[in-house]
């Protein structure tokens, strides 16, 4: 089944090749576009309020950048902010007292930002551990606990569905309930203020920097779950530095400090290559992976002199494809979708969502321009009223059920041709299938998580 993409009217409306919708003629160009280097883009979006020493993670089921803690002088801030991606927006809700040198990232499998540890401006540390779920703090209650922290650093590994905190020389993972102290042959010793990532692609936490003491450190390790393994590939000379790996390039992409400058820099799991800095020049790099856009954001509460400043960037790259699911879908067991990296939404290409865990050989896709919100609602937003009460609607319903074609038990494929038309070039929409499943609820159907799509050229 095929539905084409196009701009009417300078709004991108949608086709499909059925009974259901009419087919459309679109123009097509024979120039192939290339893929481009990326840069930095400054973003002209109001300044959350400001602070120092902030921490960031980014929820990718809501698609949001969320921004919690730092400091203003000697004034702790509890200030929760989150970035939609065009714009930050503050957070009202009851939750962890002020901190600076916390950390924070996302696990997608319980669907919560976590938030461990931090300072009080001298010698009080916290060791808790606190869950925001886009709605709501709580606060975690574990058996074990890891010793207090300065400046530690933690990422998700998304392999092995825990958090990994390295601080004070100690390793610790996080499993949604209790915290577990890994001892391993090898450590990267007694350091703060190193930045870490995890690496999707090759199922690895990268460990890049730091300071031993009062020594900095320029050297990259890897955790693999067991141990941690020093690379040969030496770092940039770059001190406080701040890493994200960007999913559709394969690489880490960090940002740090040398004398009188910013280091941009990349690692694919080889070596460390020059990349571009912001202009202008941040003084207090954070850095975290948008994974609906594909493309690094980083927000800077300082400028390089030390002011003030609450600029937000991204990395990105013109002409990139992307499919990123988002969301959870409902069902027992749950319907799941799946972009295809191998029939990505290419220009002159065909796009293809798997799915899988269907009760019945019937399954459909709807698509929406948004999943912001539908009919003045904001999403996502249950479906309890059309008798499926713990299905999500995820995007906005512009086009209704197209057809997906089993393919295997309890699956099936949904694909869509993309005209080669370079109108389209950055087109975004959103796909979430659903399948019939007779008892499941009133309705007699069950939805998909979503797929967040950009068209690309490359």
């Amino acid at each position: 089944m095929d539905a084409w993409i196009v701009r009417v009217g300078g709004r991108p409306q949608a086709f499909a090749m059925s009974n259901l919708l009419r087919p459309f003629c679109v123009v097509w160009f024979s120039s192939i576009l290339v893929a481009q280097t990326p840069q930095w883009r400054l973003h002209p979006v109001a300044t959350p309020t400001f602070v120092t020493g902030a921490q960031l993670s980014y929820d990718h089921l809501r698609d949001r950048v969320v921004r919690f803690g730092g400091s203003q002088g000697y004034q702790l801030s509890s200030g929760l902010f989150e970035l939609d991606g065009d714009d930050w927006a503050a957070v009202v809700a009851v939750g962890p007292s002020g901190r600076v040198s916390h950390v924070m990232a996302f696990d997608d499998v319980r669907a919560e930002t976590v938030v461990y540890g931090g300072a009080f401006l001298g010698p009080t540390f916290w060791t808790d551990t606190w869950r925001w779920n886009g709605t709501s703090w709580s606060q975690a209650v574990s058996a074990n606990v890891p010793s207090a922290m300065y400046e530690p650093a933690m990422c998700y590994d998304e392999a092995r569905r825990c958090m990994v905190l390295n601080g004070a020389g100690q390793t610790w993972e996080w499993n949604g309930t209790n915290w577990q102290q890994r001892l391993a042959a090898h450590t990267p010793g007694a350091r703060s203020h190193h930045t870490m990532a995890y690496d999707a692609s090759r199922q690895r936490t990268v460990l890049f920097g730091g300071r031993i003491g009062a020594t900095d450190q320029f050297d990259t390790w890897e955790w693999d779950g067991v141990n941690w393994v020093q690379r040969l590939a030496s770092g940039p000379n770059a001190a406080y530095p701040s890493m994200a790996f960007d999913r559709e390039r394969r690489r880490c992409v960090m940002l740090g400090h040398a004398p009188g400058q910013v280091v941009g820099a990349e690692y694919d799991g080889v070596a460390w290559t020059v990349a571009p800095v912001p202009l202008p020049m941040p003084g207090e790099p954070n850095l975290v992976y948008d994974r609906q856009r594909g493309r690094v954001v980083c927000w800077s509460a300082r400028d390089v002199n030390g002011g003030p400043a609450g600029w937000t960037w991204s990395y990105e790259s013109v002409g990139l494809a992307v499919a990123q699911p988002y969301g959870v879908g409902c069902g027992t067991p749950t319907l799941v979708a799946v972009a295809d990296p191998t029939a990505r939404p290419l220009l002159g290409g065909t796009f293809g969502i798997d799915i899988v865990n269907m009760p019945t050989p019937f399954a459909f896709v709807c698509i929406g321009w948004t999943n912001r919100q539908f009919g003045g609602a904001p999403l996502p937003t249950t479906l309890a009223s059309v008798g499926m009460p713990q299905c999500l609607l995820l995007q906005s319903l512009d086009v209704l059920s197209l057809p997906a074609a089993a393919n295997g038990p309890g699956s099936a494929r949904f694909t869509t041709v993309v005209p080669q038309d370079a109108q389209l070039l950055g087109v975004r929409f959103f796909a979430q299938p659903w399948a019939i499943a007779p008892g499941a609820n009133v309705f007699g159907g069950i939805m998909a998580n979503g797929i967040a799509v950009t068209v690309g050229s490359w």
